[in-house]
């Protein structure tokens, strides 16, 4: 859904991400690395431990992933664009560096995924912890967290059935096929497979 003015998570007078999760819910974020004309080389994203009155969030509960761009030549749809687009999510298990552009009036961006899990046990309350970027050993800053968890656990198990819409029409148009030729049935297969496996 669309980012309305009233619902980020982000509150800048802070530096605080702000976030609400059930047990057994997944509260991710987006942090975004951002150079002005030079790189940033050697860049590392840390997570402190988030805890709440001596109850730790376990550390393992918290993954990063870089966040690779793509560049999408031909848009998806109505509101799509061409353009560099962040799609895959790497796990982030070493630093990395933020291209520069050249001009210091042209920023580049280089998202990170902050993803929490809260376990099914833990306590609910309010977490907090931190992020820190550096630079080469340098602090570029720190954005503030803090997670409420809610008294709500999650079922294991979903009773309702799931829905993932793609059209044929779209693939074929993406791959610059035609809708009932053998190469496209060959492609959407592949779709299939991947959404199967």
């Amino acid at each position: 859904r669309a980012a309305l003015p009233h619902d980020s998570v982000y509150d800048p007078s802070t530096r605080t991400v702000r976030l609400t999760a059930v047990r057994g819910e997944h509260a991710p974020f987006h942090l975004v690395v951002t150079t002005h004309g030079l790189p940033f080389p050697n860049v590392r994203v840390q997570m402190s431990p988030l805890s709440c009155d001596g109850h730790p969030l376990p550390a393992e509960n918290c993954e990063l992933f870089y966040e690779h761009l793509l560049d999408v030549y031909a848009p998806t749809g109505a509101h799509g664009r061409a353009g560099y687009w962040p799609d895959p999510l790497v796990p982030l298990t070493r630093p990395f560096t933020v291209p520069g552009t050249g001009r210091h009036d042209v920023p580049r961006n280089q998202p990170v995924w902050v993803d929490l899990f809260v376990p099914r046990d833990q306590r609910p309350g309010l977490y907090l912890g931190e992020v820190q970027v550096t630079c080469e050993g340098v602090s570029l800053g720190s954005v503030h967290v803090e997670l409420t968890v809610v008294d709500v656990t999650l079922p294991e198990a979903r009773n309702f059935p799931g829905h993932v819409g793609y059209y044929e029409n779209h693939i074929a148009r993406m791959h610059g096929l035609e809708p009932d030729s053998e190469a496209f049935r060959r492609v959407f297969k592949s779709y299939l497979e991947l959404l199967f496996d």
